[in-house]
């Protein structure tokens, strides 16, 4: 199901469950910084793989944003790690939102991203005062 309105944000949504949902991805566990780097470019490479445009598999240049909320700089990766619980602390916002999301399904997922705004357009977001909300 590909909207036509933002089949780029579809394309990142159904990466992203093919991600999520994949237990021999969900299941590597790094051995090395090496080793982390190479599972974060695969990781993306799946990801992204709709969207050659925005260079799978390699370092980001520039900050995402969801809405009018920049998040995930270039300088500041992050990503859940097999092991992580509630009990870790996360080096940034975005993977403890990201587990706020019911992935059990794309109708749910969907929704609940369409709610919190993070299927609105940064331009349009900021335009109407849209930030990033809590998707439960």
């Amino acid at each position: 199901m590909i909207p036509e309105q933002r089949p780029e944000d579809a394309h990142d949504v159904l990466g992203t469950f093919g991600v999520v949902t994949d237990p021999a991805l969900r299941g590597q566990t790094p051995t090395d910084a090496d080793d982390f780097a190479e599972l974060l470019k695969l990781l993306n490479r799946r990801i992204l793989e709709g969207r050659p445009d925005k260079a799978p598999g390699e370092w980001k240049q520039r900050s995402n944003r969801a809405g009018g909320t920049g998040f995930v700089a270039p300088e500041a990766r992050c990503i859940l790690s097999p092991t992580a619980t509630d009990a870790s602390p996360a080096p940034c916002s975005t993977p403890r939102w990201a587990s706020l999301v019911d992935w059990s399904g794309m109708a749910r997922a969907t929704v609940q991203l369409e709610r919190s705004n993070a299927l609105v357009a940064p331009d349009e977001a900021e335009e109407r005062g849209l930030t990033l909300r809590d998707p439960a």
